[in-house]
């Protein structure tokens, strides 16, 4: 891929939506936590937020790739990396999250 003004502004969307995604769940997890299990928490994250997190980046992906047929070169490639990466966000953010939450303690842990 070339470095261009399209692919940094794919990058840092990347990396503002995939945090954006994470810091929702992780806050949720943590709200649940001071009054659940570990497990509990991430089941009452993994329903809640979890499920709009998904509607989200399925919404916004989809606005995204539309972009993908338009004539200009640039917005297409733009487009289709976007609604991409925004799903592959949302998968990471689902998936690896929560094997990284449930293997490191939290300070509200120590609390109970």
């Amino acid at each position: 891929i070339d470095l261009n003004i399209g692919t940094i502004m794919v990058a840092s969307i990347a990396i503002g939506a995939g945090i954006d995604y994470t810091i929702h769940y992780i806050s949720r997890y943590k709200n649940e936590l001071k009054r659940k299990s570990k497990i509990e928490a991430m089941k009452t994250t993994l329903t809640g937020t979890g499920r709009a997190i998904v509607f989200n980046s399925v919404s916004v992906a989809a606005g995204v790739f539309v972009l993908g047929f338009s004539e200009i070169q640039m917005m297409a490639v733009f487009g289709k990396l976007i609604g991409s990466v925004m799903l592959l966000s949302v998968i990471y953010t689902l998936t690896l999250l929560p094997i990284l939450l449930n293997s490191i303690k939290l300070k509200e842990e120590g609390k109970k």
